[in-house]
């Protein structure tokens, strides 16, 4: 009997024993699993796949963080055209400022000449200057994209401009950009809305401070017309509860090329960055509906005999109100498309020819 119990109580024994007992008990445990959140994301949409010319776009979308709303961030958008031109280049915010110093930070943007002089008109058909100060609040000198997007008192976009530069450690620097305004302008109050990434947003670069703007007038050889049309109310950027955190409208600008359009939205978070994109499209110019019978607004991407028939409502103006200027390509003589006049005669219908052969834009 003592051998028996010196054999069992030797330390080979008792380490076996430590072992099984240790295995037991990782088979009695029970492991819970952790379920992981994405730290930072972000949504993009829009309200419809497909649009016309002078269609409202709306663009909405979150950003979230472990799937909780951020109210206090800073969305990055740029939209391109299917030709990837760019059209929209903003800064939104979710709500409240955002939590940190941003390194760098935009003073102001303000209409003025060639030397940086405030003024405050331009003619239609020459440049817009814009006056733009950026500070860098960092240590070390910072890389920044400065932009500046201008838009028609009814908030559709038509210009657009940009500088890379460098800022130094805790200076500031000011400069002048220069954007052309169209010939067949707007007359009366336009928008300019400045901002600075890091890059674009389609290459992933993010907002470093919320946007800056300033209004200016459109202007021609009668500035009684400017002083009239500029009573339209200004155009605002609409955040609302029921689509998220960010919400943009703002109509087409007619002279868009049809085809795929690309949004872009970046977000910079607590030191996070997040990135998203969605598309749309932008319906042929000479597609007014389908059919049959014919029907307005019912695009199909075809120009064709249907579509033949909704124009030759418009010509002998017994199209809706609503639908009037579908059948305005543009103008002539030589017939020019976009050239838009708000009359609907043989110049449009030369157009919209070209169209249905194949040759519009």
């Amino acid at each position: 009997m003592r051998d028996f119990v010196k054999i069992h109580t030797s330390p080979f024994f008792l380490v076996n024993f430590l072992f099984f007992l240790l295995i037991f008990c990782l088979i009695i445990i029970r492991v819970v699993p952790i379920q992981a959140y994405p730290a930072l994301d972000i949504t993009v949409k829009t309200d419809k796949q497909k649009y016309y010319a002078k269609d409202a776009l709306q663009v909405y979308g979150n950003l979230t963080l472990d799937g909780v709303l951020v109210p206090d961030g800073l969305v990055g958008i740029q939209i391109q055209t299917s030709r990837d031109t760019l059209l929209v280049i903003r800064t939104l915010s979710t709500g409240n400022p955002p939590p940190e110093t941003p390194y760098v930070f935009l003073e102001y943007v303000a209409p003025c000449d060639q030397n940086g002089d405030p003024q405050f008109s331009f003619r239609k058909g020459t440049l817009a200057n814009f006056k733009v100060s950026i500070v860098n609040f960092d240590i070390e000198p910072r890389d920044a994209l400065m932009t500046i997007n201008t838009y028609y008192s009814d908030n559709s976009p038509f210009g657009y401009a940009s500088i890379n530069t460098t800022i130094f450690p805790s200076s500031s620097a000011t400069f002048v950009i220069s954007i052309p305004i169209p010939a067949d302008a707007v007359l009366g109050t336009a928008n300019a809305y400045a901002n600075a990434y890091t890059n674009l947003p389609k290459l992933a670069g993010t907002p470093y401070c919320s946007e800056v703007n300033a209004t200016f007038q459109i202007t021609d050889t009668s500035s009684l017309i400017a002083i009239q049309t500029a009573q339209s109310p200004p155009p605002t950027i609409q955040q609302t509860d029921e689509t998220g955190n960010f919400n943009l409208t703002l109509p087409f600008p007619r002279k868009i090329p049809y085809g795929d359009c690309t949004v872009y939205v970046t977000a910079r978070y607590l030191g996070e960055s997040i990135f998203n994109s969605t598309t749309f499209g932008v319906y042929q110019l000479g597609d007014l509906g389908s059919g049959p019978p014919p029907t307005f607004f019912d695009f199909d991407g075809a120009v064709d005999a249907f579509d033949f028939t909704l124009w030759k409502a418009c010509y002998d103006g017994v199209a809706p109100p609503e639908a009037m200027y579908l059948g305005d390509l543009g103008t002539g003589p030589p017939p020019t498309f976009f050239a838009f006049d708000g009359i609907i005669d043989s110049f449009d219908f030369a157009l919209w020819k070209a169209c249905y052969d194949g040759l519009g834009p």
